[in-house]
């Protein structure tokens, strides 16, 4: 899309800008991803990995509840690695929103801002 446009034209500004927003929120999402991976607390989860390791098949209702409860154990860790990232994307969405509304190009695209 952003091809389509000038490059000193307002709409290849607002596109550039969006792609890198959408970069940037990709690369912090992976990251999160990676690190919620390697220090959350699966034990919730291991109890039904263990069960069918052993040859049963847990219920729905045991199955739900660990997935619960996998959340709730680790619910402070997720709010830490992801509320910063979602405000960032937040953000950026809103500050293209009021430079598109005020009919101006973005003009820094270089900044992570």
């Amino acid at each position: 899309l952003r091809a389509k446009f000038d490059k000193d034209s307002m709409h290849y500004a607002h596109c550039a800008y969006i792609i890198k927003t959408v970069w940037i929120f990709s690369l912090m999402f992976t990251v999160g991803i990676i690190l919620s991976v390697a220090t959350a607390d699966h034990s919730a989860i291991m109890s039904i990995v263990n069960q069918i390791n052993a040859g049963a098949i847990p219920s729905e209702t045991a199955t739900i509840g660990s997935i619960k409860k996998f959340g709730l154990d680790n619910i402070i860790l997720f709010l830490i690695i992801f509320l910063p990232m979602i405000v960032y994307l937040l953000y950026r969405f809103g500050k293209g929103i009021n430079i598109i509304l005020k009919n101006k190009p973005i003009m820094n695209l270089e900044g992570w801002l």
